[in-house]
C-alpha cells in the first residue's frame, strides 16, 4: 500500500466515524463560529460534513488528479461555505455547502 492509499484510507475511516448533527446543533455551532469565531465549533462542523466532502471527491477520482489534492480542495470549499453561510436562514448547511464544494472541485479539475 502506498502512502497516498494509506492516507486515503485513514481519511475514509475518519469521515465514516464523524457524528451526524441535528439541524439545531448545526445551527448553534454555525452561530458560535460566526459570532465568536469559536474554532472548536468550526472543527465539529467540518468533521461532521466529511461524508459530503468525500462523496464529491469520489465522483472526481478518475480525472487523474491525486485524491488528497481533491480532498483538500473540497475542504477549502467547505470552509468557504462555513464562512459565508448565514445560520439564520432556514436551510441546512449541507445544502449550501454542496455548491461551494462542487465549484471548488470543478475549478481545480479544469
Amino acid at each position: 500500500m502506498s502512502s497516498t492509499e494509506g492516507l486515503s484510507l485513514a481519511l475514509s475511516q475518519q469521515v465514516r466515524t464523524a457524528p451526524y448533527l441535528t439541524a439545531e446543533v448545526e445551527a448553534d455551532l454555525l452561530r458560535r463560529w460566526h459570532e465568536t469565531r469559536d474554532r472548536a465549533a468550526l472543527d465539529v462542523i467540518l468533521r461532521s460534513h466529511g461524508r459530503l466532502v468525500m462523496k464529491h471527491v469520489i465522483r472526481l477520482r478518475h480525472y487523474g488528479v491525486p485524491f488528497d489534492d481533491l480532498f483538500q480542495e473540497a475542504q477549502i470549499g467547505l470552509m468557504t461555505a462555513a464562512e459565508k453561510f448565514c445560520p439564520d436562514h432556514k436551510v441546512r448547511f449541507s445544502t449550501y455547502a454542496t455548491w461551494s464544494i462542487k465549484a471548488g472541485l470543478s475549478e481545480y479539475v479544469v
